[in-house]
């Protein structure tokens, strides 16, 4: 069975193909791994082409372009190689079929391309933005302020499972279920939501439904299952409420890491925009 680095390697290596290894061309940043070293020149053949080992650098520079880890043993190397020349194999038996001349094949190309451009584009961007401590500090400053002079209510968080219905019948009936112990709270979760069992985790008032924080309120802090449904905008919740909290502001250098990303993600959009603006797009649409 082939494993999940061979698995995650196969499409980045029909990628590298399309693109021609245009790759090559390019200078290297990275240090091309030890084991890589120890293969030949020409590392496998399909029919009569050669793949070379100039090839599969170009595969391991393309893999670290997109984030992905390259091999870093001997087995890793082999693996790769295989599914490699098993992606090679079919892609010869696709460009032989003249796949690439079907038109729904150079649609999908087309817009392929466009999303390769963008992405790259956009990382590029982002990789250029200069954030500096002070303005770091000016956020983590700002942000401590506007949650210091909140109300304690709007500050607290509160971990809970629900089971979301659209009336107060239905939650009723449900409750009522509840009440004759015909089913537990858990397992009536379970059967509205198989995947979570309506697990909310940790809500933040600010963030979540004004309805169902209010009703969270009037519980006043009370754990456990809530016999009354809470309506909200979306519906009727029956909680079971497991904790609450005022979190405290951590420290600056426990959170610096996040908002260094989070101000990188502002200017990147602020970018962004300030492009679009200058292009004079009108949308025609009414």
């Amino acid at each position: 069975m082939k494993t999940n680095f061979v698995l995650k390697s196969l499409a980045v290596a029909l990628l590298a193909t399309q693109l021609n290894f245009a790759l090559a061309q390019a200078p290297a940043t990275t240090t091309v791994p030890a084991v890589t070293l120890l293969l030949p020149e020409v590392i496998a053949k399909i029919g009569d082409r050669d793949v070379t080992l100039a090839e599969y650098n170009t595969l391991i520079r393309f893999m670290e372009l997109r984030g992905q880890a390259s091999p870093q043993n001997a087995d890793q190397v082999k693996q790769l190689v295989e599914s490699y020349i098993q992606q090679m194999a079919i892609l010869a038996s696709a460009q032989a079929s003249g796949i690439e001349k079907d038109a729904d094949f150079i649609l999908q190309k087309q817009f392929a391309v466009n999303d390769l451009i963008i992405n790259a584009y956009v990382a590029k961007t982002r990789k250029e933005i200069v954030v500096t401590d002070e303005e770091i500090k000016a956020a983590y400053d700002t942000e401590a302020a506007r949650l210091k002079a909140l109300p304690a209510v709007k500050k607290t968080e509160y971990k809970l499972t629900h089971i979301l219905v659209k009336t107060k019948a239905e939650a009723d009936k449900i409750i009522k279920e509840i009440n004759d112990k015909k089913i537990s709270f858990a397992n009536a979760a379970r059967r509205a939501d198989p995947e979570k069992g309506g697990d909310l985790g940790w809500l933040q008032a600010e963030t979540t439904l004004p309805g169902l924080i209010q009703g969270l309120e009037k519980l006043k802090g009370v754990k456990g299952f809530s016999k009354t449904p809470i309506q909200s905008e979306v519906g009727f919740h029956i909680v079971n409420l497991q904790d609450s909290r005022i979190p405290t502001i951590l420290p600056l250098d426990q959170i610096k890491d996040p908002i260094r990303a989070s101000l990188i993600n502002q200017k990147l959009q602020n970018i962004l925009q300030e492009q679009e603006k200058a292009l004079n797009i009108k949308n025609l649409i009414p």
